[in-house]
């Protein structure tokens, strides 16, 4: 996962990734739900299910991300499969935190 320029998302090498999976770089506090959303998806779940949840950077930062995950039936040729949309949403996140210490210092 190589993020667009600018983005803060998880820079890690391609190489790095190559064998791994979302768990490993999804936050601890944040691993049951993704767990559970990836077992709705495996469990033949349609639709999309969607998810926030933090990625754990290689350098330690954490990266806030909304995870879009669609299921890919089986086919004769091919075995099911999910495929995962990830948009990182850390600058909004941080607003919307700004945006509500805002509302309760006006309270």
């Amino acid at each position: 996962m190589q993020p667009r320029r600018g983005s803060t998302a998880p820079a890690r090498a391609p190489a790095d990734l190559i064998g791994g999976t979302f768990f490993e770089i999804t936050h601890p506090a944040d691993l049951d739900e993704a767990k559970r959303n990836c077992a709705l998806m495996q469990d033949g779940v349609d639709g999309i299910v969607r998810h926030e949840c933090r990625f754990a950077r290689a350098d330690g930062d954490v990266v806030w991300v909304l995870v879009s995950t669609s299921r890919v039936p089986e086919t004769v040729d091919r075995s099911a499969h999910l495929i995962m949309h990830i948009e990182d949403v850390t600058e909004r996140k941080h607003l919307e935190a700004e945006l509500h210490h805002l509302a309760c210092m006006i309270r």
